[in-house]
């Protein structure tokens, strides 16, 4: 999974949150989102490899917004 980049929705907590950590001890390029500003404390220690993101998911806007950072940052 190094050099992939994936987004993780509901990534405060969960399935989510679990999901997260195991993709980002697997090596790769993670966005997190939720709309629980929690989801913040995945980037620590890791804020080259993990951008968090709290946003609203049924948002076009907030989407689209979300994206365009992940590309910047990722590529």
């Amino acid at each position: 999974m190094t050099q992939r980049t994936a987004i993780v929705t509901g990534a405060a907590g969960g399935l989510g949150r679990a999901l997260a950590q195991a993709l980002i001890e697997r090596g790769s390029n993670l966005v997190v989102v939720d709309s629980d500003s929690s989801v913040e404390d995945l980037t620590s220690g890791r804020a080259d490899q993990v951008l968090a993101r709290v946003a609203d998911v049924t948002d076009d806007s907030q989407l689209t917004a979300l994206v365009a950072d992940a590309v910047d940052r990722f590529g």
